[in-house]
């Protein structure tokens, strides 16, 4: 998503297409788990932090959305492996 993102949010990004949103810059959708609210491009003091930065689910985290639920059920230096289930 972005290589200037520490290793420590790395994880699976899960978003949401609307193909019918043809402007530019729209129908895409960040999901993001609901206890993270991180910034968005801001600096107040520290270095730039990424909007969505925190969104990236971890080993053993799910979020639930519409009618599905991704959940991250392993993690390495592979990658994650994601398991996308009806809810």
């Amino acid at each position: 998503f972005n290589f200037k993102i520490p290793k420590k949010n790395h994880g699976a990004l899960v978003y949401e297409i609307d193909t019918t949103k043809t402007t530019h810059g729209l129908g895409v959708e960040v999901i993001r788990p609901k206890n993270r609210t991180g910034p968005g491009w801001t600096r107040g003091g520290r270095p730039w932090q990424f909007a969505y930065s925190d969104a990236a689910l971890k080993q053993g985290e799910k979020i639930e959305f519409g009618s599905f639920t991704v959940s991250v059920i392993e993690s390495g230096p592979f990658g994650d492996v994601v398991q996308v289930s009806p809810r």
